[in-house]
């Protein structure tokens, strides 16, 4: 599943047929496995055993699964920043200072920077045979290529495109949503994934953590 996964995350990228689309993003944006954690959440535990319910921190939680405790697809924040935007700007325009050539040039350069900070990082994850899904276990910390830059070159990437986007589209409201994207998925993801991989490889991801920085 991860090298299928792994191999097309995305269906023009990865050339999947167009019927087979719709299932590919339910599946890689996770709706089918947050569907059974939700199913275990609900019965109480793996072993379907009721408890009552309670509000667990996201290192405990992090501990009853080989996952990190991310319970929305990180992709679906930009999407909906951009749809944002968009209505914003329909409703009160918020035109860039650049035009022409400028803006088209800079904004192809952030879509191409995106684009090539999450190439990188599905490179890597193909080679240790990681599933880039939060909510999936971790075989290990990466710590090399992109990962030596940026803690976090997925999430880069989706704000870096989102950035371009709002560029090309001189759409400033777009542009201006990027810190609340980055901000929204620090708090979603970001910081479960952190403190899932602490509790799993301990020194060896502080250490990384103390030299790497979350961002640039």
């Amino acid at each position: 599943m991860a090298s299928r996964n792994l191999q097309s995350w995305h269906p023009v990228l990865g050339v999947r047929p167009m019927e087979k689309a719709i299932d590919y993003y339910v599946d890689w944006l996770g709706f089918r496995d947050l569907g059974s954690q939700n199913t275990i959440a609900a019965a109480g535990g793996k072993d379907g055993s009721m408890s009552e319910p309670n509000e667990a921190r996201p290192e405990e939680v992090a501990a009853e699964q080989d996952g990190a405790a991310v319970r929305f697809p990180p992709p679906f924040v930009p999407l909906i920043a951009l749809a944002a935007g968009v209505a914003l700007h329909l409703a009160w325009p918020l035109a860039l200072p650049v035009g022409g050539l400028l803006r088209f040039g800079l904004g192809v350069l952030l879509v191409l920077a995106g684009l090539g900070a999450m190439s990188a990082a599905m490179g890597l994850f193909r080679e240790i045979g990681q599933d880039p899904k939060p909510w999936v276990s971790t075989p290990a910390v990466i710590t090399t290529g992109i990962y030596g830059f940026t803690r976090n070159p997925m999430y880069l990437g989706m704000g870096l495109l989102q950035a371009g986007l709002g560029v090309l589209l001189a759409n400033g409201w777009v542009l201006l949503l990027v810190p609340a994207t980055c901000f929204v998925i620090a708090r979603i993801a970001i910081r479960h994934e952190e403190a899932y991989l602490e509790g799993k490889f301990g020194s060896e991801y502080t250490d990384y953590k103390a030299r790497v920085r979350r961002w640039i």
